[in-house]
C-alpha cells in the first residue's frame, strides 16, 4: 500500500470517528432535536435544517415506504430506482432520481416526480427529463442529478459518462421548469472531454 493511500485511509478513518452519528432509534437525553417542519417561505427551495454540535440524528423509517418503486415494465426505470434528491420548492416537493432497465448496460437517465406532501409522489409523464446526448462526455449516462433553482431557472448538476460505469465529469444543464427543455453548459474544459 502506498504512503499516499495509507495517509487517505487514516484521515477518512479519523473524519468518519469524528462525525456525529446518524442511527436509527430512540433518542437519548443527550441528542439535540432537529426541525422538520416545512418553511412559511417557500419563495425559495429549501432542505432540512441541520443541528450544528448535535450527538446524533434519529431517523424513523416511514411505515408506508417505499415512497417511489421502479416503474411498470418496458419503462426506462423499470429495473431500479436510486439516489434521490429533493427540494420544497413553492409549497411542492420535487423529487429527481436515477432510473434504468439495467445497470450492467450502463444507461442511466433522471426522472422526475412531485409531491405535495413530501410522502406521495407522482411520476412526471414524459420522464425521464434529462437523459444522455449521444455523443461528447456524457454519451452513455447521465445520474445523480442536484437540483436547485437561480432565480426563476432550474439548474441540475449531474453525473456523466460517455461510457458505461460511473462518470467521471460533472455537468450543468439549466431549463425553465423542472420538466425542461433543459439546456447543456458548455465550456472548453467540457468540450475536451468529449469522447471520454
Amino acid at each position: 500500500m502506498t504512503r499516499h493511500r495509507t495517509k487517505l485511509i487514516i484521515g477518512f478513518l479519523i473524519l468518519s470517528l469524528s462525525l456525529p452519528a446518524c442511527r436509527r432509534g430512540t433518542p437519548d437525553a443527550t441528542q439535540s432535536p432537529v426541525s422538520t417542519v416545512a418553511p412559511t417561505n417557500t419563495s425559495a427551495p429549501t432542505m432540512a435544517p441541520f443541528a450544528p454540535g448535535a450527538a446524533s440524528v434519529t431517523f424513523h423509517p416511514y411505515e408506508n415506504n417505499p415512497l417511489l418503486t421502479p416503474g411498470k415494465a418496458d419503462t426506462w426505470d423499470s429495473g431500479v430506482v436510486f439516489g434521490p434528491r429533493v427540494i420544497f420548492h413553492q409549497g411542492a416537493y420535487h423529487l429527481f432520481y436515477n432510473g434504468s432497465t439495467d445497470l450492467s448496460v450502463g444507461s442511466i437517465a433522471i426522472g422526475y416526480a412531485t409531491s405535495p406532501d413530501g410522502l406521495t409522489f407522482t411520476r412526471h409523464p414524459s420522464n425521464p427529463v434529462f437523459t444522455d446526448d449521444d455523443k461528447g462526455f456524457d454519451a452513455v449516462q447521465v445520474s445523480d442529478g442536484v437540483p436547485l433553482v437561480e432565480d426563476k431557472t432550474w439548474v441540475l448538476y449531474y453525473n456523466a459518462s460517455g461510457r458505461a460505469g460511473p462518470g467521471p465529469t460533472i455537468g450543468r444543464a439549466t431549463a425553465p421548469s423542472p420538466t425542461g427543455p433543459c439546456l447543456l453548459y458548455t465550456s472548453d474544459a467540457a468540450d475536451e472531454l468529449d469522447g471520454v
